[in-house]
C-alpha cells in the first residue's frame, strides 16, 4: 500500500513514537524507509504524538504551507483525534484494505 501511495507521486513522511534504538534498527534492516521524505522518530527529536509539538515539527521539516492535500495516518485513534485538533486530516488505520479504500475515496490512489 506503501509503494502504490508513493508511486502515485505522493510525498511519504514518517511520524513515530518509537525509541532511538529500535529506529537505528528498523532504517539500517529495511530499505523502505528510505521511500520516507522525512522520518520523525520521537527517541530523535524527544518530542511524542500526541502532543502538538511533534506535529508541528513535522509540518514545519516538510515546509507544508497548507494542508489541504496531506493526510495524517495512525493506528491510534487517540493520536488522530489529536491531528484533527492541530489541522490535519486524519485517517485511521484499522488495516490495509480498509486504508486503501479510504485513501481512494479521498483521491490518494
Amino acid at each position: 500500500l506503501i509503494e502504490r501511495v508513493r508511486a502515485a507521486g505522493h510525498r511519504l513522511a514518517l511520524l513515530s513514537n518509537m525509541p532511538r534504538p529500535y529506529a537505528d534498527h528498523l532504517e539500517a534492516a529495511h530499505d523502505c524507509f528510505g521511500w520516507f521524505e522525512e522520518r520523525v522518530w520521537s527517541g530523535r527529536v524527544g518530542l511524542a504524538k500526541p502532543e502538538r509539538a511533534i506535529f508541528d515539527h513535522l509540518r514545519i521539516t516538510l515546509a507544508l504551507d497548507g494542508l489541504d492535500h496531506a493526510v495524517f495516518i495512525d493506528d491510534h485513534a487517540g493520536n488522530i483525534d489529536a491531528a484533527h485538533a492541530f489541522g490535519w486530516p486524519g485517517l485511521h488505520f484499522a488495516n490495509a484494505a480498509q486504508c486503501e479504500r479510504e485513501l481512494t475515496a479521498r483521491g490518494f490512489l
